[in-house]
């Protein structure tokens, strides 16, 4: 029997899917001296898999990653060491494309300023919070892979345009853009869904944000290295921008403290795919890839 090592507790949930001849050993309840044993390893996005982590495990042969960027893994060393690497790609797009969907509503009709509005006692003296609607506006969606597809078909029902930016145009109708500034400067709602590479750091920046305008609303289900947050504070501070929706920060889980400041921002801890349907999915994704390894 072999063992599986988990660099996270999240990733429990895959033991009911592993063959009999895997069982789970969580890696912080490994001694050190014993990582020359490891083979096989189980990660989530939330982990940092660099070169420092990687070289503490000489054997190690497969890394199976427990959601779709790739990211937090040092792929370079993985290749040079021959440590095989697989992901879950399929199973989490239309929960995190629920998620862009969730943050967007929430934000245009105000629904977490609306919910305490209510509890608090306060509509007794006065009317509705009055939003926005999302119905036929403008949409730029940044990064036009499974994620961004199946965000462009829901917001397509609602009404609304869409233009894409991303490395190439598809054979698709709709719009694209090579330059994501001009495109901010055409839409109303700029969502980002791309991969978090080099080329795409800190691609959302105070141009691109500021080209968006006062009326502009920005949802990130992507990575947070995709934004200059601090820029992204400037905006929302100073309504540069209209309002924004995140799922996802540059340092999480210690994000900066200035986002707990603004009402025109919701916040989510990561959850894209937090919902039990996509998880189970995704534990199932990640054993099968360790029992054909073995």
């Amino acid at each position: 029997m072999k063992n599986v090592y988990l660099t996270n507790k999240l990733l429990l949930g895959i033991r009911k899917y592993l063959c009999a001849d895997l069982r789970v050993q969580l890696l912080d309840d490994t001694k050190s001296s014993n990582f020359k044993s490891v083979e096989i390893m189980a990660t989530t996005v939330f982990d940092k898999v660099d070169k420092n982590f990687l070289s503490q495990f000489p054997n190690l042969k497969i890394i199976s990653q427990f959601g779709i960027g790739l990211d937090n893994i040092n792929l370079d060393y993985a290749a040079e060491n021959k440590i095989k690497v697989t992901n879950t790609p399929d199973v989490v797009t239309n929960a995190t494309a629920e998620m862009a969907i969730a943050l967007l509503l929430a934000v245009t009709r105000k629904i977490l300023l609306a919910d305490q509005y209510v509890r608090k006692g306060r509509w007794s003296n006065g009317g509705a919070l009055v939003g926005n609607n999302v119905f036929g506006k403008k949409v730029g969606i940044v990064g036009l892979g499974r994620v961004g597809s199946r965000i462009a078909e829901i917001l397509t029902a609602f009404g609304c345009e869409i233009n894409y930016f991303g490395q190439k145009p598809k054979h698709i109708s709709y719009k694209y853009y090579d330059n994501v500034s001009v495109m901010a400067a055409y839409v109303d709602i700029l969502i980002v869904s791309c991969a978090a590479v080099q080329e795409t750091f800190h691609l959302i920046d105070q141009k691109v944000l500021k080209n968006l305008g006062s009326t502009g609303l920005f949802v990130n289900v992507s990575r947070g290295s995709v934004v200059d947050e601090k820029a992204l504070i400037v905006a929302l501070k100073s309504s540069k921008i209209l309002g924004a929706g995140l799922d996802v920060f540059e340092n999480e889980p210690n994000i900066n403290s200035e986002f707990f400041k603004l009402r025109n921002v919701v916040l989510q801890p990561h959850q894209g795919t937090a919902t039990q349907e996509t998880r189970d999915a995704m534990y199932q994704n990640v054993a099968n890839d360790l029992n054909k390894f073995i």
